[in-house]
Formats: C-alpha cells, sequence, structure tokens
C-alpha cells in the first residue's frame, strides 16, 4: 500500500472516530439497538445457522440484542480470536462465556487453539465491524487486514457478508488498495447499502 493511501486512511479514521466519538451513550445504545433490528429482519439473519461477529470495543456497533436473538434460537455464535498477522480463529462462544480475547478484542493471542476454531467455511453469515465507510460501500477498519483476508476466503461461498455502522462513521470517500474489499451490504441505523 502506497503511503499516500496510508495517510489519506489515517485521515478517515480520524473522521469516523470523531462521529463516532460524538455520540451519547443513549444513543450508540438505541442505534445499535436499531441495527441488531434490520440484522434479524435479513434473510440470513433469521436462518442462519453458524454466525460470525465481532467482540465490540470502544465505541463500536454493540450486538448483544442480535446475538442473544441468534443464540435463543439455537445458531452458533462465533467470536474471533486474532492470532498473527491477517489471521483470526473463530470460536463458539455461549452466553455468559468471556475468554481473555474477548475481554482484550485488539490483542494478539498467538497460542490460541486452532483445534477447537469453528472454520470459516462453516458460517452462513458474517457481520463485520469497522472504522470508516462511504456510500460506495467502501470500509476502512483498523489496518490489520484481518476482515479483508476473511471476506477473501468466503468469496466463492454462499455466505452472508455484511458491516454495521453508525451513520457517523460515514466519510465522502473511504481510499482503497490492492487488499480492500468491498462490503455486499452495510446496515446503519436508518439505511441498508447493498449491491
Amino acid at each position: 500500500m502506497s503511503q499516500d493511501i496510508r495517510e489519506l486512511k489515517k485521515a478517515v479514521r480520524r473522521q469516523a472516530n470523531a462521529g463516532r466519538d460524538s455520540l451519547t451513550e443513549e444513543q450508540k445504545a438505541s442505534y445499535s439497538a436499531r441495527i441488531c433490528e434490520k440484522l434479524l429482519a435479513l434473510p440470513a439473519g433469521r436462518t442462519a445457522q453458524t454466525i460470525a461477529v465481532y467482540q465490540w470495543m470502544k465505541n463500536e456497533v454493540r450486538l448483544d440484542v442480535a446475538i442473544d436473538a441468534w443464540r435463543a434460537r439455537g445458531a452458533r455464535v462465533c467470536f474471533p480470536c486474532s492470532v498473527g498477522r491477517r489471521v483470526m480463529y473463530f470460536y463458539d462462544i455461549k452466553a455468559g462465556e468471556m475468554p481473555d480475547f474477548m475481554v482484550h478484542p485488539g490483542k494478539l493471542f498467538p497460542d490460541a487453539d486452532p483445534a477447537k476454531a469453528i472454520p470459516a467455511s462453516e458460517f452462513d453469515m458474517v457481520v463485520i465491524p469497522g472504522v470508516a465507510f462511504d456510500n460506495q460501500r467502501n470500509r476502512c477498519g483498523y489496518g490489520g487486514g484481518f476482515y479483508d483476508t476473511l471476506m477473501g476466503q468466503l468469496l466463492d461461498t454462499d455466505c452472508f457478508l455484511t458491516a454495521v455502522a453508525y451513520d457517523e462513521q460515514f466519510v465522502d470517500a473511504v481510499p482503497t488498495g490492492h487488499f480492500d474489499r468491498k462490503m455486499p451490504m452495510i446496515v446503519t441505523p436508518t439505511r441498508i447499502l447493498c449491491e
């Protein structure tokens, strides 16, 4: 990735983070609940049996309403554990469990057990976080490439992919490099952008 794109990505991250940071706790809770309602109403949200989500940190969209509903209907809900450069393992986490990689979602856990991980080939649905988005469905994450790598693994599968974001995370244009992937769908509190 060129230095120019790196600098542009830093700028859009700052802008999107400022928008996200401007939200009150009440707004974040309300907007997150609306996003969860939309996720649950999607065809995949109603039928998926193995769903990959994320452990939200800081001001990210909170998925607890959707996760509770998916677990209540018997779906397997898997959370990511970052183990190394562009590599995540996903684990089936039951209600009430909180392994270290969920307590510290930004940290690497290179000793995680791959034998207990759920293969990406088993995912019916993946809900993806991000920092900045644009109306062309481009996404800018934190820069580790974890989700771009995962999306690349799922390109030729039937897995349903969607990102979630507050409207305040949208910028005019997200700069993209060779490895950046456009989202098939982005769900916000007010709209659904899709192909």
